[in-house]
């Protein structure tokens, strides 16, 4: 078990019925062996269903050392840093997790839920050696909302309708100040081919090898492949359309054929979103240069 894994068991909500209750300094226990501790801090007692989509800030402990806070983290692509993480209410994998209790929190309570370290060892996961000799996780859980699927998704798609709207005006005045008069995909995508190419699209599935210069609208650049001044770089082969770059890279080279030269105009929705990544700021309008070199 690694870092990875336990932070994707503090996110990984779900629903199990609690059996009797046994008071253990403050804390009680599930019919299953999991401690728990809930703390009333909202008026509200609408808890979670199967189904829902639970907003929340989590935080484990190993013994009493801080492991994982998702405040400084940031959990999902449209989410920023310090938002709540957002985890679908599903069944339980194991009969120790700290989601066991979900059910009894509404939205301003915290919970807090123990679950013996060993427990995973039982379940047959490795152990990495620093965690030996430990024995305690403990989830502390603030809950924010809970929404349904359904109105989850309709937050999610306005968040992301806005930003639409908003790239596609700071696009606007890009082109407008640089004489630019590019063509534009219905997702929003706009592009310049500088250079055709021969032969048919890159289809999804396809190969293609790239030489790319990628900037943010300002100019300043983030990343880079090309030869002429990255001396120590290679070409760059991606199987289009599978999900293994960015959407708008998977959308972009599709209109493109073997030895096209072209301008991308990425909307950060089609890019790294809200989340940003590395040099890449939050919300960041993308433009790539790019040589198609080869498709296979």
């Amino acid at each position: 078990m690694t870092k990875n894994i336990i932070a994707a068991t503090a996110i990984g909500f779900a629903v199990l019925g609690l059996g009797a209750c046994n008071k253990n300094g403050g804390f009680q226990t599930t019919k299953d062996g999991l401690q728990y501790k809930i703390i009333k801090g909202g008026k509200a007692d609408n808890k979670a269903m199967m189904g829902d989509i639970v907003a929340a800030h989590i935080k484990v402990y190993i013994d009493d050392s801080m492991f994982f806070d998702s405040r400084t983290v940031q959990t999902a692509p449209t989410a920023q840093k310090g938002e709540p993480v957002n985890v679908p209410v599903q069944e339980l994998r194991y009969k120790f997790q700290p989601e066991a209790g979900f059910t009894m929190l509404s939205p301003g309570d915290s919970g807090i839920f123990r679950i013996p370290i060993d427990s995973f060892k039982r379940r047959g996961e490795k152990m990495p050696p620093w965690m030996k000799g430990r024995k305690t996780l403990e989830y502390r859980i603030k809950v924010v909302s809970i929404k349904t699927k359904a109105q989850a998704q309709q937050e999610q798609m306005e968040k992301a309708s806005t930003q639409k709207a908003t790239d596609d005006s700071l696009l606007q005045d890009y082109f407008k100040k640089n004489n630019l008069q590019p063509q534009k995909t219905a997702d929003g995508i706009y592009y310049i081919i500088e250079k055709p190419g021969t032969g048919e699209n890159i289809k999804a599935g396809q190969e293609a090898t790239v030489i790319y210069t990628g900037t943010l609208l300002d100019g300043t650049e983030f990343d880079s492949n090309d030869p002429k001044t990255h001396k120590d770089k290679q070409p760059f082969t991606v199987k289009v359309g599978q999900h293994m770059v960015i959407e708008g890279w998977d959308e972009g080279l599709q209109l493109l054929k073997k030895g096209s030269v072209a301008k991308l105009f990425i909307p950060s929705t089609l890019g790294y979103g809200a989340q940003g990544g590395g040099p890449i700021p939050p919300n960041a309008v993308l433009v790539f240069d790019v040589d198609i070199k080869d498709v296979k």
